[in-house]
């Protein structure tokens, strides 16, 4: 008889390993990209008026270059054990986490208004940035105030709006097996990039665990 804790235990751990080793691939493209530069296998087609924006410019170059820091950093403060016995590490990965984050959603917000394919994946864009922001900025809040499961949920949001990075791109890549569709794609893919993510996350970090009382740190 197969052991159905076993089968789900391997389940969880293969998919855990498919989201960090993602987490690490888009993360590290940016740079990965500046070091390569032109002789990268992949061609971005932007606007060439765009290149003229000094704001889209100054923006689009800090949220490529600093957006792989919070999804390289986020995925192992989640982690208990890294969390009980690293405590300070914990601490100052997340600060780093938490301002790099924020620049990253300030800046994403800033250049969704210039997003290809009109003012749906602009408001999808611009509409993560804002959640993101919002998200993170609680989180911080909420563990310098010592409310640490409040801290915790906000934080989980928070990283759901940051792996929409690494979901847009996969969202992207299967509907192009179904669609040749560039438009509708991208369009769709700004949105379901994180919307389901954050309504799960939502559901298991709120709603399911409303009656759940509030921890505060000690003194």
């Amino acid at each position: 008889m197969v052991n159905q804790f076993k089968v789900a235990w391997i389940i969880t751990r293969l998919f855990q390993f498919l989201g960090i080793s993602l987490c690490l691939l888009v993360g590290l493209m940016p740079y990965v990209i500046l070091y390569l530069g032109k002789k990268f296998p992949i061609e971005f087609t932007k606007d060439p008026e765009l290149y003229k924006n000094r704001l889209w410019y100054i923006s689009f170059i800090s949220h490529a270059s600093l957006g792989g820091i919070p999804l390289l950093l986020g995925w192992p403060q989640f982690i208990p054990s890294f969390q009980r016995n690293h405590v300070q590490a914990h601490r100052r990965v997340g600060k780093v986490y938490v301002f790099t984050f924020l620049i990253t959603t300030i800046n994403g917000f800033l250049i969704s208004f210039f997003a290809t394919h009109g003012w749906i994946p602009a408001f999808g864009f611009a509409t993560v940035a804002l959640i993101g922001f919002y998200t993170t900025l609680q989180g911080y809040l909420h563990i310098r105030n010592r409310k640490i499961l409040l801290h915790q949920k906000f934080m989980y949001l928070s990283y759901g709006c940051c792996f929409s990075a690494v979901n847009f791109r996969l969202v992207q890549s299967l509907l192009s097996l179904v669609s040749n569709s560039e438009k509708l794609n991208y369009q769709i893919s700004a949105w379901a990039a994180w919307v389901p993510t954050l309504l799960l996350v939502y559901y298991f970090q709120f709603f399911r665990k409303k009656h759940r009382k509030v921890e505060f740190k000690p003194n």
